[in-house]
């Protein structure tokens, strides 16, 4: 897609359902054709050898014939799959419009991307642990302080 693009929901689903015509019809003319296949190979009136090696072959082609409607089966329902996903949509879908929205959307997505990492590294700094030298050491001045107080409020009782 580019800046030009333009999808038309109601052409893709009229090109969809054109296409599931056409492949429903060709199955139909694969059918004919497996039926004649199967009336030739059936008729066992002319037991020939060389009619058996045709019979062979016309079996050969019965598995390539139900192959091919296999095939078709499956883009009719790629086909109504992409009808279905169309949906209800009325507006054409322009590029440009497309295109913009999506790099806004790249845009916010990387600022939202670094927040993320900038929280992210917040939460990983490491914490002071208990048996850091730093608190070993706020914890000894702490204890002395915490003793000349209970000191000085012996001193001061008596």
């Amino acid at each position: 897609m580019n800046f030009s693009s333009q999808l038309i929901p109601s052409a893709i689903k009229a090109q969809s359902e054109d296409a599931i015509s056409m492949l429903q019809a060709d199955n139909e003319r694969i059918l004919a054709a497996v039926t004649a296949l199967n009336a030739f190979i059936d008729d066992t009136a002319n037991r020939a050898n060389s009619f058996e090696l045709a019979r062979q072959k016309m079996r050969d082609y019965l598995k390539v014939a139900n192959a091919l409607i296999l095939a078709n089966d499956e883009d009719i329902s790629d086909h109504e799959k992409l009808i279905h996903l169309v949906g209800d949509v009325t507006s054409d879908l322009i590029g440009d419009h497309i295109l913009t929205e999506l790099q806004q959307n790249i845009l916010d997505r990387n600022t939202a991307e670094i927040r993320i990492a900038h929280y992210q590294s917040i939460i990983d700094t490491p914490r002071l642990s208990a048996n850091s030298p730093l608190v070993i050491r706020v914890w000894l001045h702490l204890r002395a302080l915490i003793a000349i107080e209970a000191y000085v409020i012996l001193l001061l009782q008596q």
